[in-house]
């Protein structure tokens, strides 16, 4: 059996299905749905996207769920060519 699930407190005949969302503040639909979702009980946990352009709005919303469970969606580039996000580091196209 799977040790999380073990310490989770399943047993080994229990079938399981977590259901995670990816991109939370990827943008204001996206945190929409991520909040129905979570407080609905469809998904369990989500990981936000930091330098997403609607993280302030992503942030917010869980600082007042404390009871969800969100991760860090770890973001190096921004991969749609017409959305982009900036980078953490800097913001000066010559430090590239």
């Amino acid at each position: 059996m799977n040790q999380f699930l073990e310490k989770m407190g399943f047993k080994p005949v229990d079938r399981v299905l977590i259901t995670h969302i990816d991109d939370m503040g990827f943008c204001h639909a996206a945190n929409v749905a991520t909040e129905a979702c979570l407080s609905g009980g469809s998904a369990s946990c989500a990981s936000v996207i930091v330098n997403a352009g609607w993280f302030l709005e992503a942030a917010h919303m869980a600082q007042h769920n404390l009871s969800w469970d969100i991760g860090v969606h770890l973001t190096l580039t921004a991969e749609y060519p017409l959305y982009r996000w900036p980078a953490l580091s800097s913001r000066d196209a010559g430090t590239g």
